[in-house]
């Protein structure tokens, strides 16, 4: 299938540019050559999990528990229980991956652009996650702990399949990004991407709004599955598919 093109309104200032924050990242025109993977395939779990042994042993990001609960969370044995979970609810049924996930993390939590990104992992997505200019200690602290665990040889699957960006507010960076996604997660109300609407694609691309207060349990049902009953018809996404162990998760701070 061929990119979406995005057409844009006139505009006389001139473009800026993106900057990619993880090193072993893919260019952006190539990140679709990786095929989707199936629901908590082995190489997403075991990267999860080895980025959770990472924040351990980093001294620095025991002085913020909001990394320690990270951290907590994406143990294999919690991952193991989700998947599990979404198992025994969908015995029978067939998922398939919806391709390239779009992320728009709230600048004033820093840590909910990882869980955001690897829900959607986990259900096999290639993901784009777009941070906020405003740096913070935690988001570096983060973003540093990514890119090593990446840059080792038996990750270079999930390297091939993630890219984690930053650019300040620009709605043709955006919907240069948009083009090469099928879905997009907007945290907040984050006006100033409404107006990356105002280009034109091929087709409707797919969005979630996350309203404040959302729960972060949102982004399973619609970052990451497009739902098929086993005998092949029909396509729509199912919002059930949310595994019950993440409804427990308190509501969002505003963004």
């Amino acid at each position: 299938m061929l990119p979406m093109q995005p057409t844009f309104p006139p505009d006389p200032t001139p473009m800026s540019s993106y900057q990619s924050l993880i090193a072993t990242a893919p260019a952006l025109e190539t990140l679709s050559d990786a095929p989707p993977l199936s629901a908590f395939a082995e190489p997403s779990v075991a990267f999860v999990d080895a980025l959770s042994a990472e924040l351990f042993a980093m001294p620095e990001a025991r002085s913020y528990p909001e990394l320690t609960a990270l951290a907590f969370w994406m143990r294999r044995s919690s991952i193991v229980r989700l998947k599990e979970s979404y198992l025994r609810r969908h015995a029978g049924q067939l998922s398939v991956a919806r391709g390239t996930v779009l992320h728009f993390a709230p600048s004033n939590v820093d840590t909910i652009f990882v869980y955001s990104w690897f829900i959607s992992l986990l259900c096999g997505n290639r993901n784009i996650v777009r941070l906020s200019t405003k740096a913070s200690v935690q988001t570096e602290l983060l973003v540093g702990a990514i890119g090593r665990v990446l840059s080792r040889p038996e990750h270079a699957e999930m390297a091939r399949r993630s890219m984690v960006v930053r650019y300040a507010a620009d709605p043709r960076i955006t919907a240069l990004l948009s083009a090469q996604c099928d879905t997009r997660v907007i945290w907040g109300a984050m006006p100033q991407w409404r107006r990356s609407g105002r280009c034109r694609y091929r087709r409707r691309l797919p969005r979630l709004r996350l309203p404040t207060n959302s729960r972060l349990a949102c982004s399973m049902q619609v970052a990451g599955w497009e739902h098929r009953s086993s005998s092949g018809r029909g396509g729509s996404m199912d919002s059930s598919m949310m595994p019950t162990g993440l409804t427990r998760w308190p509501a969002l701070p505003r963004a």
